[in-house]
């Protein structure tokens, strides 16, 4: 029986090199109380939801705002004025704000 060796460009200390802009990016999305357990006190109150960057193109074409921060996105929902998209970000609608 012979073994394999592995090629000499394999390393077990190689690491292997990151992939793309690994950026966490917020959107606002319709409160999670409502959009998993319905509560109609949450129907227009909004919380900030994590996207990959996959993800984040398709806020971009459904009108959403991106933030580049948590805070930044809390920070917008204070007397935010919009509508709610058919696009779902965890399973809650984008928020996209009136124009």
């Amino acid at each position: 029986m012979t073994t394999k060796t592995p090629p000499k460009s394999w390393s077990p200390t190689k690491k292997p090199k990151p992939r793309g802009n690994l950026t966490q990016l917020y959107v606002l999305v319709r409160h999670s109380a409502y959009a998993t357990a319905a509560d109609p006190a949450f129907e227009d109150a909004l919380e900030p939801a994590a996207v990959t960057d996959a993800q984040a193109y398709n806020v971009r074409a459904a009108g959403g705002t991106l933030y580049p921060s948590r805070a930044e996105a809390e920070a917008a929902i204070p007397g935010a004025r919009g509508y709610f998209a058919a696009l779902r970000i965890t399973g809650a609608e984008l928020f996209v704000f009136a124009k």
